[in-house]
């Protein structure tokens, strides 16, 4: 991957993913594990759409970024529903919203885990090592 751009957006997506994982390691903060989980994602996908010759656009909407990168690669429409329960989670997770939806230690484990399975086959897309 030789795209200047899509490189920095790839490594704010790991920088936002190790540290959801040491907040996970460290038992602290669930609901900003959530908030880094949704922004490595988002990051990450807005990489794989860009190197694909998307045009960046304003848009914190895992599903709707989903959709878009659909048109690339069919795998993401595995994920779709992921995308719309990962972005309510970092909304609810982010912002008081008048409700406690607290996640548990497992279904964030859970979350990350499919998470961590749509980067690596971005990172497989792109060709990152």
């Amino acid at each position: 991957m030789k795209k200047p751009l899509v490189e920095e957006w790839i490594e704010k997506g790991k920088q936002d993913l190790i540290a959801a994982k040491i907040l996970l390691k460290k038992k602290r903060f669930l609901d900003l594990v959530l908030v880094h989980i949704y922004q490595a994602m988002e990051k990450y996908i807005k990489g794989f759409l860009m190197y694909n010759g998307w045009k960046l656009k304003k848009v914190h909407d895992l599903e709707e970024l989903l959709n878009e990168a659909i048109n690339y690669n069919i795998f993401f429409n595995n994920f779709l529903d992921f995308g719309r329960i990962l972005t309510a989670s970092y909304l609810e997770s982010r912002y008081p919203l008048g409700q406690s939806s607290a996640h548990s230690r497992a279904e964030v484990k859970e979350i990350i885990k499919k998470s961590q399975e749509i980067i690596n086959k971005i990172e497989e897309f792109l060709k990152i090592e």
